[in-house]
């Protein structure tokens, strides 16, 4: 059974990776991709809960993909809260493991 892990291993990281990262870059809201900065929460769905959404950002932080900040605030001014935003790294990951379709 361990064979069997490692060998999806890689797989099973590149899917997760890739749901946050995608969600980050087509949810980019008003100021695009990489100057938006996302609360954990909005990243979490039925699948992906706090706790998974929490540990991957930090992982994809680790690597240079994301970056922590804090003390955001919103367009109204008053202070958000701290967030994950997406590095140049981050979107260029995104192109690889979410290629354009040929057409």
């Amino acid at each position: 059974m361990t064979a069997k892990m490692n060998a999806t291993y890689p797989a099973v990281i590149a899917f997760l990776d890739g749901h946050i990262i995608q969600q980050m870059v087509e949810m980019h809201g008003d100021y695009g991709p990489l100057e938006t900065c996302w609360h954990i929460r909005a990243l979490t769905d039925e699948f992906i809960t706090y706790d998974l959404a929490r540990a991957i950002l930090r992982i994809l932080t680790d690597r240079g993909y994301c970056y922590y900040s804090k003390g955001l605030f919103g367009d109204d001014g008053m202070v958000a809260g701290a967030g994950y935003g997406l590095t140049r790294k981050g979107l260029n990951y995104y192109n690889e493991l979410c290629p354009e379709p040929q057409q």
